[in-house]
């Protein structure tokens, strides 16, 4: 069940033939998360480019997006994510230019009292390019640019490793 508030749509010179035309949405959601996106839309040609940001998105919201192939539980934490997009027929979305944060994170194994992962914040940011989604629902990404990595605590003898790459 999504609430969302202060909704704000605009849509200009929106048309079959001719130019693309501009669509711009703002809306928050219950939880606080604030999501603007603002693009251009070619209805003749089935295709939109633009770009997104969302601040404050709460990460244990979405577990059931995760909990089938991800054995942790995200018990708290908020996402800052942004990205230029252009999507297209049949189904093609692409992002570039693209940034996240976190803050407030805290991870566990499935299961697990004790935390894997605790961190107040991401003292950087990556930067992601080349993601894009198929109708196969397959994603690839052609390359990502670490910011300045996050240190994990300690979960028993193990640390969590640092990945690069996509």
């Amino acid at each position: 069940d999504a609430r969302l508030s202060d909704v704000t749509i605009t849509g200009a010179k929106l048309a079959s033939q001719g130019a693309p035309g501009t669509v711009d949405a703002t809306f928050d959601s219950a939880e606080g998360a604030h999501f603007v996106v603002h693009s251009a839309v070619d209805v003749a040609g089935d295709a939109a480019a633009g770009h997104f940001a969302v601040t404050n998105l709460p990460l244990a919201k979405l577990r059931p997006y995760y909990e089938g192939v991800l054995a942790i539980d995200v018990r708290r934490g908020v996402l800052d994510l942004g990205a230029d997009f252009s999507a297209g027929a049949p189904g093609r979305f692409t992002m570039a230019r693209g940034s996240a944060a976190i803050a407030d994170l805290d991870v566990a194994i499935r299961g697990e009292r004790e935390p894997l992962w605790r961190m107040a914040s991401v003292n950087g940011s990556a930067t992601l390019s080349g993601i894009s989604s198929t109708p196969a629902r397959s994603v690839t990404c052609s390359s990502t640019r670490p910011g300045t990595p996050a240190s994990p605590s300690r979960y028993g003898s193990r640390t969590m490793p640092s990945r690069r790459g996509c």
